[in-house]
């Protein structure tokens, strides 16, 4: 969590469990996607708490790097593929599986320019009025185009899906966006992630669903 260390590892054990009882609803292989996303945040949440101690312990440099690194590919390498794949995975109308295999190409393309910003270029965190801010090197000309090829595979794909509860999901995370966006705009990844994992806990009601129950891909 972006608030403190003990907030990170609590958030992380939580999304944890809520991780495997989701996978433990699933009743298709085309469901494993989608129902591990909690368990993502958690691994994620636990990386962030890991960014905390290092940069409390500041003589630690090390650990800072890889810590913040891990966190970082969470953020901007894992998302932008995984959530538009677990949306193609469990889709069941034509068109909109057509449209998310498209976002999810994108989604794929963004992944891989951002392994390659993260392995070329350097990028920090540091505590700053009780928020990590996550420092990266990105042109402030090229900030809006890159925002909003993070936010169509990330955020629209919940959109396009048929399933009423995903979309809402969805809706929930937009929101989210706006809100870290206006009251934490130094501080956007760490607190969209945040919220954003608390979100995923729906991910087990929409599992436990009656339309889901019904994939038997």
């Amino acid at each position: 969590m972006c608030f403190s260390t003990t907030a990170s590892f609590v958030s992380g054990a939580i999304l944890t469990t809520i991780g495997v009882a989701s996978i433990k609803k699933i009743t298709s292989r085309s469901q494993i996607l989608f129902a591990c996303i909690p368990f993502i945040f958690a691994i994620q949440q636990f990386s962030e708490g890991f960014v905390w101690l290092s940069l409390l312990n500041s003589t630690n440099h090390v650990w800072q790097h890889i810590s913040t690194y891990c966190f970082l590919i969470f953020a901007i390498v894992i998302w932008p593929a995984w959530v538009p794949i677990s949306m193609f995975m469990i889709e069941k109308k034509r068109t909109a599986k057509i449209l998310l295999g498209i976002i999810s190409v994108m989604g794929i393309l963004f992944s891989i320019l951002s392994t390659v910003y993260l392995v070329f270029y350097d990028s920090k965190a540091q505590i700053t009025s009780y928020h990590i801010h996550y420092e990266l090197q990105i042109p402030a000309s090229a900030k809006l185009l890159i925002g909003i090829m993070y936010l169509i595979p990330t955020v629209i794909s919940n959109f396009i899906s048929g399933f009423k509860g995903v979309k809402v999901m969805g809706v929930f995370v937009l929101i989210s966006y706006f809100i870290s966006r206006f009251y934490f705009n130094d501080y956007v990844i760490s607190v969209w992630c945040f919220f954003s994992a608390l979100i995923s806990i729906t991910v087990y009601f929409i599992i436990s669903g009656k339309s889901f129950r019904n994939i038997r891909v």
